[in-house]
Parts: C-alpha cells; sequence; structure tokens
C-alpha cells in the first residue's frame, strides 16, 4: 500500500469540521455527491468554499485520470492524472487525441491520499474552483437548468505510467454544484426519461423498415415523410398540439452508417423546399427536450406533415447492410407559451458548394468568415426580438474550431464558440455560454468563421460526410418566417490558409493565452509518443 496525506491538508479540513468518518473503505472524508462512471469506477466530490475536493476510484494498480471536457472526448480538456509508481499527481491538458501535457502555467491539483488496496485504486485531491491561467478550465456553477451539466471524462490502467488505455474509459455529464446527494444532475436522457414518464405526454415513432444503405457509393441522403394524422391517434387531426421533445433510435446493425438526422415540418409531403428544420441530431446527442414555455405546433394551426433526412454514411462500400432507424416525437395537448423555430446562420444552403477548404499544401489550417445580413433574415421579422434557448454549431471532419459573433447597430454584442470541436464526439456542439438563453433583435446581423484543418486530402464543401459545412443552428421562439440566413454573396469568399495553428486563435492551452502547439514536448517519452500515434486515430 502507497500513501500521501499532507498533515496541513488534513489539519485545515479538520478545523472546518468537514473531515468525518470514511463512507466507504479508502475515503478520508464523506462526500455529497458520486457518481459511477463505468463498473466498479467512481467519480466522488465536495464543493467546500472555493475548492472542489475530488477523489478517483478504479479497478487499476498503474495510474488514474480525470478530466474536465469541452465537447466530451479528450480534445479540449483539463486533465488531472495519478500515477502510482511515483506517487504524483500531475495538471495537465490536452489539444488533441493524444498524450496529455503537463500545465507549464502552474500545478493546481493537490494531492490528498493515494492508497490501493485489493486492485483498487482511490485517489483523493483538491483544486480551487476557479484558477486564472489558460491550461486549465474553471468549476462553473451547473447547479441547475438551463445550465447544462458538465461533461468529465475518466481512465485508468495498470501500467506505470499513463498510457493509451483502449476501453478503460469512460465519460458522462454531472453537476458538480446540485444540492443534495447524488451528482448526475439533469441530464439530457433524464429530462427524455421524464417525458416517457408524464401521462400528459404522447408518443409516436417513426422508423425505418429495413431500408437498404447503398453499396456502391459512400454517401446517401435518404428521405421520408409523414402525415401526422396518418400516424398519430384517431381524431387527433382536430387537436392543437406541441412537440416537447424528439429521441433517436439508431439500430445497432447500422448505428456506426448514420451520420445525422435532419428533422423538418411542413403543411404537406408535396413540398420539401417549404419544410422547416425543428431537430437535428448527430453523433452524441442523446435527443433533445424542449423548454417548458415553448414547443413546435402540429395539427389544427401547425405542421401536418414531418419529413425526416437521414445522412448514410458507407465509406468502404459494405454490402447488405439494411437501417431501422428512426426517432420518437413527444408531444402533448397542454399547449405552451411559444411556439419554436430554429434559425440556420452561416452557409445553411452550401451557397461554398465544391469550394475546397484550402488553397494550397501547406501548414493545413484554413478558416473562412461567413456574414449572415439582416435584409433577409432578421430584418425581415414580425417582432422585435425573439429568444434563443439552444444552439448546435456544426461543421464535419475537418472542422477544428467555430465563432459566431453577434451584431446589433454595428456593435459587438455577443460571441460564441467552440474551441476544440470534434465531430467524433458531438456532431452539433452546444456551447454552455448559450445555456441562459439570449435576444436576438430584429436587424441583428451575424458573423460565422469556421476553422478547418486537412493534412494532404483536398476537401471540399458539400453535403457528403468527406465534404465539410459551417453552419449554426439556433433553437429560438416566437417562430418567424425568415429563418434560413444565407450569407451576404457580397462578402462571400473562399476559405483563406493559414500559416499555423498558431492562428486558430485558440485561448485553452497556452500559459501566454495564445493559441498552442500539437507538436510533442521534448522529453517525451517513446511510450508516450506511442500513446499519442495510437491515440491519434481513436477518438475517446
Amino acid at each position: 500500500m502507497w500513501s500521501s496525506r499532507p498533515f496541513y491538508t488534513a489539519l485545515l479540513l479538520a478545523l472546518l469540521g468537514l473531515w468525518a468518518a470514511p463512507a466507504a473503505a479508502g475515503l478520508s472524508m464523506e462526500y455529497d455527491h458520486t457518481k459511477e462512471m463505468a463498473p466498479g469506477v467512481f467519480l466522488r466530490w465536495s464543493v467546500v468554499g472555493e475548492e472542489i475536493m475530488l477523489c478517483l476510484q478504479a479497478k487499476a494498480t498503474g495510474w488514474v485520470g480525470f478530466g474536465l471536457a469541452e465537447v466530451g472526448g479528450m480534445k479540449g480538456s483539463d486533465i488531472v492524472y495519478y500515477e502510482a509508481k511515483s506517487n504524483k499527481l500531475t495538471d495537465s491538458y490536452a489539444v488533441e487525441n493524444g498524450m496529455p501535457r503537463a500545465d507549464a502555467c502552474s500545478q493546481d491539483w493537490k494531492l490528498r491520499s493515494a492508497e490501493n488496496v485489493d486492485g483498487t485504486m482511490t485517489v483523493e485531491m483538491s483544486r480551487l474552483l476557479v484558477v486564472t491561467d489558460t491550461e486549465d478550465r474553471n468549476f462553473e456553477d451547473d447547479a441547475a437548468l438551463p445550465m447544462a451539466p458538465t461533461a468529465v471524462i475518466m481512465a485508468w490502467g495498470d501500467d506505470d505510467n499513463l498510457s493509451y488505455h483502449a476501453q478503460s474509459r469512460a465519460k458522462a455529464q454531472v453537476r458538480f454544484f446540485q444540492q443534495g446527494a447524488g451528482g448526475g444532475g439533469v441530464s439530457m436522457q433524464e429530462r427524455i426519461d421524464a417525458l416517457k414518464a408524464d401521462s400528459t405526454i404522447q408518443k409516436v415513432e417513426m422508423l425505418q423498415s429495413d431500408h437498404p444503405i447503398p453499396d456502391d457509393r459512400s454517401t446517401q441522403y435518404h428521405e421520408e415523410c409523414y402525415i401526422l394524422k396518418d400516424i398519430m391517434p384517431a381524431g387527433s387531426e382536430a387537436g392543437e398540439f406541441h412537440i416537447v421533445g424528439f429521441e433517436p433510435f439508431l439500430d445497432p446493425r447500422t448505428k456506426k452508417h448514420i451520420h445525422h438526422y435532419v428533422v423538418s415540418a411542413g403543411n404537406d409531403c408535396e413540398n420539401s423546399e417549404g419544410m422547416t428544420v425543428v431537430w437535428l441530431w448527430g453523433p452524441g446527442i442523446p435527443g433533445y427536450v424542449f423548454p417548458p414555455e415553448a414547443g413546435v405546433r402540429i395539427m389544427t394551426g401547425g405542421f401536418q406533415a414531418i419529413h425526416i433526412q437521414i445522412h448514410y454514411d458507407n465509406p468502404t462500400l459494405i454490402s447488405g447492410l439494411v437501417d431501422s432507424s428512426g426517432f420518437s416525437i413527444f408531444y402533448t395537448n397542454q399547449l405552451r407559451q411559444f411556439d419554436a423555430g430554429i434559425l440556420q446562420l452561416g452557409d445553411p444552403n452550401i451557397l461554398l458548394f465544391k469550394q475546397p477548404i484550402k488553397e494550397k499544401d501547406g501548414s493545413g489550417y484554413s478558416h473562412l468568415t461567413l456574414t449572415n445580413p439582416a435584409r433577409d433574415c432578421t430584418g425581415k421579422w414580425e417582432v422585435d426580438e425573439v429568444t434563443v434557448f439552444e444552439r448546435f454549431m456544426h461543421m464535419h471532419k475537418a472542422g477544428e474550431r467555430m465563432v459566431t459573433r453577434q451584431y446589433r447597430d454595428g456593435e459587438l454584442v455577443r460571441t460564441d464558440f467552440c474551441d476544440y470541436y470534434d465531430f467524433f464526439q458531438s456532431g452539433g456542439f452546444s456551447p454552455r455560454s448559450t445555456a441562459a438563453g439570449f435576444k436576438i433583435k430584429k436587424g441583428d446581423t451575424f458573423d460565422v468563421e469556421c476553422f478547418y484543418y486537412s493534412n494532404d486530402k483536398m476537401i471540399r464543401f458539400g453535403l457528403a460526410s468527406d465534404d465539410e459545412m459551417c453552419i449554426d443552428f439556433l433553437y429560438y421562439y416566437p417562430l418567424q418566417k425568415n429563418s434560413v440566413c444565407n450569407p451576404s454573396l457580397d462578402t462571400l469568399q473562399p476559405p483563406e490558409d493559414l500559416a499555423s495553428i498558431g492562428d486558430l486563435g485558440r485561448k485553452f492551452g497556452s500559459c501566454e493565452g495564445g493559441a498552442s502547439s500539437l507538436l510533442p514536448a521534448w522529453g517525451l517519452s517513446l511510450a508516450a509518443l506511442a500513446f499519442a500515434i495510437v491515440r491519434a486515430a481513436r477518438p475517446f
């Protein structure tokens, strides 16, 4: 057994009245919250004043790590890991799917205790909730809706040093500041489960019936349209309803071939051009539940048909694939206060179709800025302002970073961004900055900036999985007729090459607040380098 319990930390906890009889073997204190990340793997914590007390437990003998994730995976995460052989805690960060880099600014995590009993490692540590350097992420107050839970990751292993962890990893969403026992908080899946348990909510399923996925091309956009009166209970056509949630169903046989869904609503199935997007699904999205004040109106006074476009991806042309995926709609006759819609910014109609994302070989990094003027969008609204309650920033595999800037009368009023976009973790990223909601006024304009990386492959804008996009989808209410904001043709330009990764404008991952380098640190061990090479090909 090995152990390290700094005397002064223990004394301080005792004086604060926090040192209690262990709640379980190996714990030095009782923790307010526990999240089982995987069988036998636990994340425990308490928020004490301006600090967080954290405990990691895993079936491992070599090391264990924890991270605050921006998108939900390793890329862009603030990581701390403990190695038993050296009895050392390392404050680190990851700017790629590879070996974490030790923080150069400061080592902010403090080791409180560590031991291994019968193959279960227990490591206790503490850190300030808010730190000033840009190699760390802060613990934000996520106690309740509308703030989303915090995305966290854990990994563990038996090697002496941190190494590629294969399947010894887990990710989850927790609420660090939630009051009371537990720590799972209200995740989107839990909100969906609450809809299922609500007697005032009804559900209708829209599933494929063994749709054959083509084996003669890598990409297919398959479309289905459903007349609601034909699939809802008899007599529903005379009623008024709001859609209040969506849940995907992914056929386990073919789910890895499903790139995304686009669900739209309209008055019939004959005019797909007149449809309004009402939900988007991509990898990592469990579904969606609307806020209690808004929903999508259907039947009397609302939409009469639901259209789904499923993007299938079969790059290796596998034969014999059939898919029965689809989704469920949750709806109610207890109407909400507002009708909701989705505002589309950036280049929603792919006006850059077939344009390459870079001009020539070089660093591989490029970017473009798309200006969405008011004249064909917010300038035609019938109300003075709308309320945004959710957004999904969307690029494809080459996407690296995305920024949306909102202007009013020429002045910048808001900036939202995803610093380390990772399509494989989340096909549509929702920044936490949107959680509390915000207003868009009639006449507001937007700039949407997308950054890309491509090493040697010429990638172009388009509809296929291997093409690229730059679209920001904003959920809002009340619904307006003009919700698709095309970029200004006066300023529409192809992407510009960037000299290096330093031009991406990222803040996280550097002491000075500038961009971070993807190059391995000098002195990186061969084992760590192997980790980085293998890990880069496998998203968390």
